[in-house]
């Protein structure tokens, strides 16, 4: 499978570091991985806030921009097999921004990431959140999830596996880890969305439940056991 190419996002990258991170110690010295790493971006992102972290990245192909190539130790993966065996140590924080709507199974991919982590590291997961008003309104009226949807205008193509909270969760649950905290970004926002449908979604809002706002769901997971 051939992932796709990850551009910086750098109000999400924001984002993690301003509110995420707050959740550990960031003084610490830590070792870090980010898969699905692409062209390097977040990885020069982070590189930027903590130099005295050891971060390396991880996906099917090497570094591309940002001349990382003799910056960052890369290794060369495929995240939908087990890549777990490919990559040396442990690790105290592991990164997945916007790739597991890229891979075929979930529950493999959490597995592989508790094997790469020392018992407390912490694993953080950024899929789209299709639990939001405004795609919920796209399924009532399409019958499909947003960014999945079967017509081109409407849907990302590399986007196969929807992710939704409860299921997550309980898959995080059954492969080790426990869920610190679900975030959503942008916060209380309907990003994207036209005006009508953010009309509809203000007026409806009220009466349901669920992660209702936000474009992306940003799960704070931790090694419990495995």
């Amino acid at each position: 499978m051939e992932l796709r190419r990850y551009v910086a996002i750098p109000a999400v990258y924001e984002y993690l570091i301003n509110h995420v991170f707050s959740f550990f110690d960031v003084k610490e010295i830590y070792r870090v991985i980010d898969l699905g790493a692409g062209s390097g971006a977040f990885i020069n992102f982070l590189s930027r806030y903590y130099p005295y972290w050891h971060i390396e990245g991880a996906d099917n192909e090497n570094f591309v921009e940002f001349g990382l190539k003799d910056r960052f130790k890369f290794t060369r993966v495929d995240l939908n097999k087990s890549f777990s065996r490919s990559i040396k140590g442990k690790f105290d924080l592991i990164t997945a921004i916007e790739v597991i709507e890229h891979l075929e199974n979930p529950r493999h991919f959490l597995r592989e990431c508790n094997k790469l982590l020392k018992v407390g590291g912490k694993l953080i997961i950024t899929p789209p959140n299709i639990e939001s008003i405004p795609g919920r309104l796209r399924f009532l009226v399409r019958g499909n999830f947003k960014h999945f949807d079967s017509d081109p205008k409407f849907n990302e193509p590399t986007h196969i596996t929807p992710i939704q909270s409860y299921l997550f969760s309980r898959a995080a649950r059954d492969t080790g880890f426990r869920v610190i905290k679900q975030f959503y970004f942008p916060p209380g926002k309907f990003y994207g969305s036209r005006s009508i449908v953010k009309i509809a979604a203000l007026i409806i809002s009220p009466f349901l439940h669920g992660h209702k706002f936000g474009e992306k769901n940003i799960f704070l997971l931790e090694k419990i056991n495995g």
